[in-house]
């Protein structure tokens, strides 16, 4: 539970409350981190509450008297495409390349059909799960080059590079390439070049 800084400059006790509970008799109450409470609404009147502080003066809560947010409106055709963008994409890893085919050569696009980079996935050892990933010199895409996948894994469909500083991506197969799911951020594709 948080309030804006004018509230607990005004209201110094709100400073210490972490949280909210109701008490035994159905009152909200104001706890602190350890979940003490520090102010208990216990007496229901017809504008609110009223209780006690651990101060040892009188609050009331009014919920009557403020005006309230307006309901959110209907999401708009263009929000609820970037909403869905956002999850990612269902795969079937029946449909999905076999592990085997992955190891390669592959260029790095931000746009199909245009090259930015090139990657290497080496094959993983006999029963490893991840298996090294190497970028091809030069990358003139500064992106892609503070990335630096380094190891790469595949598990349900959906080929994961990892970079050097830990952090990761997903990619999707999807019409012959390989596509970053989701798609926020920029846009990344691996096309196969050879074996």
């Amino acid at each position: 539970m948080r309030f804006p800084a004018t509230c607990r400059r005004a209201l110094p006790l709100l400073a210490d409350v972490a949280s909210w509970s109701l008490a035994p008799d159905g009152g909200p109450r104001l706890n602190d981190a350890d979940g003490k409470p520090i102010l208990a609404f216990g007496q229901q009147d017809p504008i609110g509450f009223s209780g006690r502080a651990r101060d040892g003066k009188d609050y009331a809560l009014n919920r009557g008297t403020h005006p309230r947010v307006a309901p959110r409106p209907a999401p708009s055709p263009a929000e609820a495409a970037a909403t869905a963008a956002q999850r990612p994409t269902l795969v079937d890893p029946a449909r999905a390349p076999a592990a085997a085919t992955l190891p390669g050569l592959y260029a790095l696009m931000r746009q199909q059909g245009r090259e930015a980079c090139r990657l290497r996935l080496a094959a993983p050892s006999v029963g490893g799960e991840t298996a090294d990933a190497r970028l091809e010199r030069p990358c003139p895409d500064t992106g892609i080059t503070i990335f630096d996948p380094t190891t790469w894994r595949y598990a349900g469909g959906r080929l994961t590079l990892v970079a050097r500083k830990g952090h990761s991506v997903d990619l999707v197969f999807e019409e012959g390439v390989w596509r970053k799911d989701p798609a926020v951020g920029a846009p990344l594709l691996l096309r196969r070049l050879q074996p």
